[in-house]
Parts: structure tokens; sequence; C-alpha cells
């Protein structure tokens, strides 16, 4: 496998789900700006779910690639294996953070709609700010994945390559049976 036939792969696969996940947090937006508890919780729900099988094939099967790669047969296009690491390190503290975030997030909306009629204006307000922060800090981190992640292990062995293929397809492809349908 060539690394340009890697760089589609990782376009077509990890690029095009970072695309994806974007639509999904603007439909949050868009039903931040209604109003709709219920629904900011069916698209609060559905964008953390889809993100956690994002998080888990880069951190299954992506970081592990990478660094394993970059301590056994490192490349000159590689920076020092002491780079790669600090840079896993901190995509994978972001990943924490996501999901500990909007973790916390989906339960406070869902304690929102047992309790609709208090203060709930001033909650998804809170919400909305809360969410435009995530937003800016996925960006940052998706451009550093981008960037670099994704670029470094396009350096790698073809046999590796075909491997991973099809563990990262899986994962992406693996929602939780309640989104079976959607």
């Amino acid at each position: 496998m060539s690394a340009a036939r890697f760089k589609k792969i990782m376009e077509d696969l990890l690029t095009a789900d970072h695309l994806e996940l974007d639509t999904l947090f603007e439909q949050l937006f868009s039903a931040l700006d209604k109003g709709d508890v219920a629904e900011i919780h069916q698209h609060l729900d559905f964008f953390w779910a889809r993100l956690a099988i994002h998080i888990r094939a880069e951190n299954l099967h992506l970081f592990p690639f990478i660094l394993r790669a970059a301590r056994n047969h490192r490349k000159a296009e590689m920076p020092t294996l002491e780079v790669v690491e600090h840079t896993i390190l901190t995509l994978d503290n972001d990943h924490s953070f996501f999901m500990r975030e909007l973790g916390a997030a989906v339960k406070e909306v869902f304690e929102m709609r047992q309790n609709i009629a208090q203060n709930t204006a001033k909650k998804i307000s809170q919400l909305r700010e809360k969410f435009t922060e995530l937003r800016r800090r996925l960006q940052i981190h998706n451009a550093l994945e981008e960037s670099y992640a994704y670029r470094w292990a396009e350096t790698f062995n073809p046999a590796e390559i075909d491997v991973l293929e099809p563990k990262i397809q899986r994962e992406l492809e693996n929602l939780p049976p309640r989104f079976k349908g959607n």
C-alpha cells in the first residue's frame, strides 16, 4: 500500500468522520436554538456516542499503531519519539476531557427533562456556552490529529496499514444498539 493510498484511507475514514461529527454538533446547536429539551437530549446523546466511537478507534488502534511504529522503526519523516509520545498523550487527554464533559452534559440534560419547569432557558444558555467551548477545543484537537498523527501513520509499513484500516472501519461502524436505526 502506498503512502498516498493510506492518506486517502485516513481522509475517507477519520477525517471524514470529523466532518460528520461537526455536522452532528451543528444539529445539537440547532436543537439548543429551539429550546426543546427532548430534542437536545436526543442530539447530545447521539453526538456523544458517535464521538466515543471515533475516540475508541483512535485509542484502540491508531494511537498504539503510531507509538509502536515510532518506537520500532522510526522514519526520517517522523519527529522524535518524545514528540510523538507527547502529542499522543495530549490527544488522549483531550479524549478523556471530551468524554467527561459530554457525559456530564448528558446527565444534566436528562435531569432537565425530569424537571422541565425549573429554569430551562438559563440551563440551555449555560449548555450553549459549554458546547461552544467544547467545539473550539475539538476543532483544535482535530487539526492536531489531521496535521500530525494522521500524517505520521502514512509513513509506516504497508502491511501494518492493511491490518489497521479494517480495525478502524469496524470501530467506526460499531454504533450502540440504541442507534442502529439512525
